[in-house]
């Protein structure tokens, strides 16, 4: 082992194996066009990701693979233990904590925490948006709350490992689930800002908000779930409802007439 390499950091020292986690956005993203995109929250719904992008969840133990999408065999990656991420995301007097800390080991106290706003993988702020993430995919949408409940019901897991707080921050009303409150999370939105909301999540955000968008319905219960535009979605309905109430009329009328001449 050369002694160059003993005297790396540990964080260079682990970067030499792959990105990890993802890093937060630079500002020399911040005029490109792919990031300025908004983050729709109607498009991450858990019902739109398995009904209408034909998704698979698979939850993970590794924090690194969070959102992470395969396209070719259309499985969506969510890390298991939100609780994780509850207890590192809590507010503090400093944002630096133990993970920071290994990381960053020879920067003090106040030169950590301005080091987080920089490149510090495990900041206070990428756990929060973990936890924020879980809410645009499921608790924010009362839809997506019952689908969770439906194919993860928790006297189904036999011995599986489940975080208490995955019941609650996916299958909760958002209103209702403390932790956000306690972690201090922004509020919710119908339409985020991928920057200015998830500077750590939204290279992969918008990689599958992309994919989403790419899927067209091909069948009558895709159509049914298919709530991004919403506008098309009312009006789709409106005219099935409308024709079809206009048709079942027509038929009555038809019968009424009919019966009307045979009985003349």
């Amino acid at each position: 082992m050369t002694e160059d390499v003993l005297h790396l950091q540990f964080r260079y020292l682990l970067s030499r194996f792959g990105e990890f986690v993802p890093r937060q956005l630079p500002n020399t993203l911040l005029s490109s066009p792919h990031y300025n995109q908004p983050i729709i929250a109607n498009n991450f719904s858990y019902g739109t990701l398995v009904n209408v992008a034909r998704l698979r969840i698979i939850w993970v133990d590794s924090i690194s693979l969070h959102l992470d999408l395969d396209q070719q065999s259309a499985t969506l990656k969510l890390f298991r233990y939100p609780s994780f991420c509850a207890m590192l995301a809590l507010p503090r007097a400093s944002k630096s904590n133990i993970l920071t800390r290994i990381f960053q080991p020879d920067l003090s106290d106040s030169e950590s925490t301005l080091a987080l706003e920089i490149d510090a993988p495990y900041s206070q702020n990428f756990f929060l948006e973990v936890l924020c993430s879980f809410r645009l995919i499921f608790s924010q949408h009362r839809s997506a709350r019952r689908l969770f409940k439906k194919n993860f019901p928790s006297n189904t897991r036999g011995g599986e490992k489940v975080d208490p707080l995955l019941d609650s921050i996916c299958g909760g009303e958002p209103q209702n689930i403390e932790v956000y409150e306690e972690i201090c999370a922004f509020p919710e939105k119908a339409i985020y800002s991928s920057l200015a909301d998830f500077p750590f999540l939204a290279h992969r955000l918008l990689i599958l908000q992309n994919f989403v968008n790419i899927q067209s319905p091909n069948d009558l219960r895709s159509m049914w779930n298919d709530t991004r535009d919403l506008n098309r979605f009312y009006t789709f309905w409106a005219v099935i409802v409308v024709g079809g109430t206009s048709i079942f009329l027509a038929v009555v009328q038809i019968v009424v007439a009919g019966f009307q001449i045979y009985t003349a």
